[in-house]
């Protein structure tokens, strides 16, 4: 999927529209209407769009209420379990009934562990987001090429997102925010974090002012 063309991009709204609306008429009328209304909803707000991003897997990061960079999964985070290294994470698997461990995640994690902490600062709370990609990226005949989860993505190296994604270590795409453990997510700002490390951070709109 190339982010050069909008109209393969894969978009959601804010008030809940499902990827597929066509499917709701499956659930009956109500269903459908509602479905209709927010893609009306859509029409008149395309503020309210954003691109749904393929990445994997899910992280939640931020500082717990001692000051300490935590960064886990949303079963570990629902579990309150906050790992504050690659190594806890390993730890939390051998733990688990099924003892299934994820060695090439924890070198993921290894080398963004830093840059998203950098990220974090000061700042409280959590942030939850998708990793993308956790390494360099060289380009590719002109493209940054990553696949995190089922999508390969193909961004032009001299396109807006291109040049954030040159010489950082890994990329986040943050979608949204949470006061401290105990708080529902709610849509980030944009705001809290810092973009300017060696881990890029994207937004759920990739600075795109959709029509």
């Amino acid at each position: 999927m190339r982010l050069d063309f909008i109209d393969n991009i894969l978009v959601e709204a804010r008030t809940g529209a499902q990827p597929h609306p066509e499917d709701s008429i499956f659930d009956g009328a109500q269903a459908a209407t509602q479905a209709l209304q927010s893609l009306q909803y859509v029409i008149k707000n395309p503020q309210s769009v954003t691109i749904k991003w393929d990445g994997f897997p899910a992280l939640i990061f931020g500082r717990v209420r001692d000051g300490r960079f935590t960064v886990q999964d949303k079963y570990m985070f629902d579990a309150k379990v906050f790992a504050d290294s690659p190594e806890a994470w390993q730890q939390y698997d051998l733990k688990k009934a099924s003892g299934k461990t994820r060695p090439d995640l924890y070198a993921k994690l290894a080398n963004i562990w830093a840059g998203l902490e950098q990220a974090v600062g000061d700042s409280a709370g959590f942030f939850w987001g998708d990793l993308l990609w956790s390494q360099p990226l060289t380009p590719i005949k002109g493209m940054y090429v990553f696949k995190p989860n089922v999508v390969e993505y193909h961004i032009p190296v001299n396109s807006s997102i291109g040049k954030i994604i040159k010489g950082r270590n890994g990329g986040v795409v943050v979608h949204s925010y949470l006061h401290d453990e105990q708080a529902k997510q709610q849509p980030w700002n944009g705001q809290g974090l810092k973009r300017d490390g060696s881990v890029a951070i994207l937004t759920p709109d990739a600075g795109i002012k959709f029509k």
